[in-house]
């Protein structure tokens, strides 16, 4: 029954990414591992009281869980956020030399144009020469 009752509040545990509810999920978590060992405990021992090795055992794993599953998401939250970090650098990285390839790429054709010498025995038509009044073009 405690491990269906710890496999269940692993489960909601694990899906969630705020360690603030999970944090609650772990003191429970912990205070049921607790209070179970502390029945064990008080069960082993002679002339043991299971009830009060039970409740000291939940009252110290009740904040240990808490603890330990906080630090547990909010060191994944934090390996997750870098992770996302180096790939946003990556990312920033990548179109910063797109950029820079952009703009060389744009003063190549500049320099290009710039070189190229119009033909004038070449008669260029006009695509509007002015107001025409109806009559065509030549």
């Amino acid at each position: 029954m405690l491990g269906l009752i710890l496999s269940f509040g692993t489960g909601c545990a694990l899906s969630r990414t705020e360690p603030r509810d999970v944090a609650k999920v772990g003191a429970v978590r912990g205070g049921l591992a607790g209070a179970g060992t502390g029945a064990l405990i008080g069960a082993v021992i002679p002339a043991g009281d299971v009830a009060a090795s039970a409740l000291l055992g939940a009252t110290i794993g009740a904040p240990a869980g808490a603890l330990l599953a906080y630090y547990a998401v909010s060191s994944e939250n934090d390996r997750e956020l870098a992770k996302l970090d180096r790939a946003i650098d990556n990312n920033a990285e990548e179109l910063r030399r797109k950029r820079l390839e952009l703009i060389e790429m744009r003063r190549q054709v500049n320099d290009e144009s710039a070189l190229i010498s119009p033909d004038p025995s070449r008669k260029v038509y006009d695509p509007f020469p002015g107001a025409t009044l109806g009559r065509s073009r030549p």
